[in-house]
């Protein structure tokens, strides 16, 4: 996880290291009080170097019985207090990262004498199903953090990573068959409890976007892990973009428990389209309500995760009403070409809009004469369908395309400019005499 999170930061062109301890299943009280046996970096060595801000702890489950007989509170202060007493005078801030129970939850066994829902939970929500219950734990999970600001009332960086709440968003949205190529949350779990490389790739998303106050959407799903290998069974580029999109939205949603709010200095008004024009590439996009808005730069990508600047576009300091934004990419590639505009404000923070996709191909639709009186003709380098519009945008005609030589009757249209669009993102703009 903490890889996955370092590869995102280190996208978005930050400097990051970390330490971790690690006491697999065991509680705070246990990797307080035996940091010498885990596996890791042990708490005692890291922080008196004074190269770490910030600290993020989590509870083991089942939450409850650790609340009620590990002294959860107190140990969760424990550690904090530690890492404020013994960074060399650098301020830390505090996260409680929030997990789930396992995804068995609420379930009966159909194995004789096994028990039912997770091992070892006999606490109140230990009937609840699994997506409900992320609900119904999060009072147990914000209560531990309630905990440590009263323990600490002058301190004002004492947070949570949400991922349990995240988690209940992705599931509702999966469940719902908005996220592409993934039927069920159960695809993101290796077993009952533990994530695949995608589900981690997620927790990442929410975990960079709270320590880090800044949006995940746009950056890479490629990243390597703690040895230089590139993580596989990553979430494709569709997948990523909805996951970035959720880890954002639950975030600031939740601004008293992560700190984290939104002052948009723009709202992407219309989604960016890119569409074949005259063997260029047209990409559009609209946005309102500009505030301290430096500049839009446009990325281009050939397979949807490296993205380059091609051009920059200034923007509006103080725009309330919506404005359209065009730019020409003058030397597409053949075959398909991705794009995503990247909204720069005065202070150099950033936020992406979504990412959009168009096929070129160098032997472009060929259509003559233009200006046309009577009879059109349309060379297609293959089996197409063409559209003509008028310029109100109305649909005049439809009509099927073979490989080669098509004729197409204009005579009966008044005298004007009308656009032909071709299935595979061709435009092109002809003139009726």
């Amino acid at each position: 996880m903490p890889a996955m999170v370092q590869g995102l930061a280190e996208d978005a062109g930050k400097t990051t290291s970390y330490d971790s301890q690690i006491g697999i299943g065991a509680p705070l009280q246990w990797n307080y009080n035996n940091h010498e046996t885990s596996q890791g970096t042990p708490y005692v060595d890291a922080f008196p170097a004074g190269n770490h801000n910030t600290l993020i702890i989590t509870e083991a489950v089942p939450l409850q019985n650790h609340l009620s007989y590990s002294d959860t509170y107190d140990y969760a202060n424990n550690f904090y207090s530690y890492a404020k007493s013994n960074n060399n005078s650098n301020p830390v801030k505090f996260y409680l990262y929030e997990t789930w129970h396992c995804i068995n939850s609420g379930i009966p066994s159909e194995e004789p004498n096994a028990e039912n829902g997770c091992a070892w939970d006999n606490s109140a929500n230990s009937t609840t199903l699994w997506h409900p219950r992320l609900l119904a734990d999060f009072p147990l999970w914000s209560g531990i953090v309630t905990s440590v600001r009263d323990d600490n009332p002058t301190d004002t960086e004492i947070w949570m990573v949400p991922a349990g709440q995240a988690f209940y968003n992705l599931t509702t949205e999966i469940n719902d068959g908005n996220v592409p190529g993934i039927a069920a949350v159960t695809e993101l779990f290796a077993d009952d409890i533990h994530l695949t490389n995608a589900g981690n790739y997620f927790v990442a998303c929410v975990m960079y976007a709270t320590v880090y106050g800044e949006s995940p959407v746009g950056l890479t799903q490629s990243i390597n892990n703690q040895w230089g290998s590139a993580f596989t069974d990553m979430p494709t580029t569709a997948q990523a973009l909805v996951m970035q999109e959720i880890a954002w939205e639950t975030v600031t949603d939740l601004t008293p428990w992560t700190g984290v709010s939104v002052t948009v200095p723009v709202e992407w008004a219309q989604n960016t389209e890119a569409e074949v024009l005259n063997n260029k590439v047209k990409i559009s996009f609209a946005a309102a309500h500009q505030i301290n808005n430096a500049h839009f730069e446009i990325e281009h990508s050939l397979d949807g995760r490296t993205f380059k600047p091609i051009g920059k576009i200034l923007g509006e300091e103080d725009l309330i009403s919506e404005r359209w934004y065009e730019f020409i990419h003058r030397n597409p590639t053949p075959g398909r070409n991705f794009y995503r505009v990247k909204q720069v404000d005065d202070d150099g923070k950033y936020t992406y809009g979504n990412i959009t996709s168009v096929v070129y191909d160098a032997r472009q639709t060929m259509i003559y004469p233009n200006p046309v009186n009577g009879e059109l003709t349309v060379d297609s380098p293959s089996e197409d369908m063409m559209f003509l519009y008028n310029q109100l945008g109305q649909e005049l005609l439809r009509k099927s395309l073979v490989k080669g030589i098509n004729k197409v009757d204009m005579a009966g249209l008044n005298s004007g400019v009308y656009f032909a669009r071709f299935g595979n993102g061709t435009v092109e703009r002809m003139v009726k005499e």
